[in-house]
């Protein structure tokens, strides 16, 4: 079986953390002996304009075609313009970026419903072939509520999928009211062979340069305001006097904002390894978003053996539940600061819920076994045929297969 991965974002050397969660899955799923290419498609730059953005440049460099563990990537460039994922049809430069490309992929797999979903569909119906579509957290949290045009075209990608997908619970019940179908839950999950020899966290903070004494609350994510970042950097502000340091990773419009905090580091975007570093060195994660659809950082601190403190939205309280984390409202300077210093008073408390964390990190966002569990899904949609389509369900048959199943009942080929 031959799938195409079609994307907004794939790591490139200049960006390694953009998309990071699909090649996570990509990787897991060619271990398994499935073929696979990617497909992100990458907004052509006119003649000059790179001299004048970062981003600009960094569109022009990137390679348009690139092999990464293994895998294809393929990275044609399309029409873009500002706001264009708002009021525009963007996805049909998807498309049209497309169809020089001779593939004979017997699946596509659109993560994020817009563009890539709709852009999806509409190969699907010219070449015949079946797609499944993930959502992933902000194509249904945020781009169907811009206005009436974006939800339509959330609706449309969500039914004329073959299946589809979502990483939370909480986002496949947003999905049926938005679109009247139920998609399948199944998380990405992560590499947990990542884990597997974390570093003491004194050992961590030598090898970074922190300091012993201090307890050290980290963040990871964009910098924007709906993450949160403003409240954040307020409760820092007040734990100052209590030993607290803030370490921000990340990149965004408020990077600025956290350079002059005066009890918050901007460490700015790391790779995900040394993400890891920080993760050993902490004594905390906090996320303070407004929305979110299953974060993965928290996922990475599970793992990690981490203590969380997280704002109750979106698919969070499946993570941190049943005691597992922390849980505080959002929007609310009072909450963190009150939540970080439960977790600094009653440390004992506070390593049981990051135990029990990872305890279900491990049991249900092995990246594995979950990826084993979308193969199923992919030949149930293939041997079903063009146009059918998979029922939704509460969580997916074959999910439950894959996590009771060993990796060698697999095999190492998919026919």
């Amino acid at each position: 079986m031959k799938v195409t991965f079609l994307v907004t974002a794939y790591p490139t050397t200049g960006n390694s953390v953009a998309g990071i969660f699909h090649k996570t899955l990509a990787e897991a799923l060619v271990r398994r002996g499935l073929e696979l290419e990617v497909i992100a498609p990458v907004p052509w730059v006119p003649p000059g304009l790179s001299a004048f953005s970062r981003r600009w440049r960094q569109y022009a460099s990137t390679p348009q075609l690139s092999m990464t563990g293994g895998i294809p990537v393929r990275r044609p460039r399309y029409l873009h313009w500002p706001r264009a994922d708002k009021w525009g049809w963007p996805h049909r430069g998807f498309v049209h970026s497309l169809k020089s490309l001779s593939n004979q992929a017997d699946l596509i797999h659109a993560h994020f419903a817009y563009p890539s979903g709709l852009a999806a569909a509409t190969l699907s119906r010219s070449r015949q072939v079946p797609f499944v579509l993930t959502l992933h957290g902000s194509d249904v949290n945020v781009q169907p509520f811009s206005n009436r045009f974006a939800r339509r075209r959330f609706v449309e990608a969500v039914n004329q999928a073959s299946a589809v997908l979502a990483v939370s619970e909480s986002l496949a019940e947003k999905t049926r009211d938005l679109a009247g179908r139920r998609p399948i839950v199944l998380p990405i999950g992560i590499d947990l062979r990542r884990f597997s020899q974390i570093l003491h966290k004194n050992a961590a903070r030598q090898l970074l340069g922190l300091p012993e004494g201090r307890r050290i609350v980290l963040f990871v994510g964009s910098l924007v305001r709906s993450k949160g970042l403003q409240e954040l950097l307020a409760a820092l502000m007040v734990l100052q006097r209590d030993q607290v340091s803030g370490l921000i990773i990340g990149d965004g419009p408020m990077s600025s904002a956290v350079r002059v905090s005066e009890n918050a580091t901007y460490l700015g975007p790391l790779s995900p390894s040394q993400v890891l570093m920080y993760l050993a060195a902490a004594d905390v994660l906090v996320l303070t978003s407004y929305a979110e659809g299953m974060p993965t950082v928290l996922v990475e601190a599970g793992a990690a053996g981490l203590p969380v403190v997280a704002t109750r939205v979106g698919g969070v309280p499946e993570l941190l539940d049943k005691e597992r984390g922390l849980l505080i409202p959002p929007r609310s300077v009072e909450a963190i600061i009150s939540g970080l210093r439960y977790v600094f008073e009653n440390r004992e408390q506070a390593l049981q819920r990051a135990a029990r964390l990872r305890s279900f990190v491990h049991q249900e966002y092995d990246v594995s076994a979950n990826a084993g569990a979308l193969i199923e899904i992919y030949k149930a949609v293939v041997e079903r045929g063009f146009p059918l389509k998979i029922d939704s369900c509460h969580k997916s048959p074959a999910y439950a297969v894959a996590k009771a199943t060993s990796d060698k009942a697999y095999g190492n080929s998919i026919a």
